[in-house]
């Protein structure tokens, strides 16, 4: 199955999403189409880990490397992290139940200087239960599927095909899975590197 899903997952990320919601207190209210609206250039397997952030926040980034390496890396980024792009916001809201947001590292290091260790400390805070974060998880990605079934969100037609087997794919992968620990990482899609420069990091909202 994982097998099938980084093949469907390669495939995916590159496939423009299409939203087509106009109401502007929707677009404004739900945080995955305020995404797509403030990315429009980005890609179905962005769409992926904007949910797995926002459910299971950032520690799931552990399959890739200790803490020490995460907090290195941390500070590297922090250390060559230049201007805020334009329109770049220091807090972007992932998850309106786990209040999960990104921090943009641009906009942290112009604000509050290059010191990383505050922000380190904001991202351990963030404990969310692992089985609580699959079933978060499950039932936003059974709403993404609804909006896909419903063509409120959308893609080229001659894709549709290929996105609805990923969506259905990972549906099972979530149905079969007894925590958000056994989830795939996924990477941003080449496009969304290109056009926006991720550099975040993920935290519960401070005040």
């Amino acid at each position: 199955m994982l097998d099938s899903f980084q093949i469907l997952t390669t495939k995916v990320s590159n496939i423009p999403v299409i939203l087509k919601e106009k109401d502007e207190n929707v677009l404004i209210n739900e945080p995955l189409f305020y995404h797509i609206v403030k990315y429009p250039n980005l890609r179905w397997s962005d769409l992926y880990k904007f949910i797995l952030q926002g459910t299971c926040g950032w520690t799931h980034l552990n399959k890739i490397g200790n803490e020490d390496h995460l907090l290195d890396y941390l500070k590297k980024e922090m250390i060559e992290a230049e201007e805020p792009l334009i329109g770049e916001e220091l807090f972007e809201i992932l998850e309106k139940e786990t209040k999960i947001v990104r921090v943009n590292l641009r906009v942290w290091k112009k604000k509050k200087g290059k010191g990383y260790k505050s922000l380190w400390k904001l991202m351990k805070k963030l404990d969310i239960d692992t089985v609580y974060s699959l079933n978060l998880f499950k039932k936003r990605w059974e709403q993404l599927m609804s909006w896909f079934k419903e063509n409120i969100i959308s893609c080229p037609i001659n894709q549709k095909e290929i996105v609805n087997e990923w969506l259905s794919l990972i549906l099972e992968i979530l149905e079969s899975s007894k925590d958000s620990s056994e989830l795939p990482l996924v990477s941003h899609s080449k496009k969304y590197r290109e056009e926006y420069k991720p550099k975040y990091r993920v935290i519960k909202k401070i005040n």
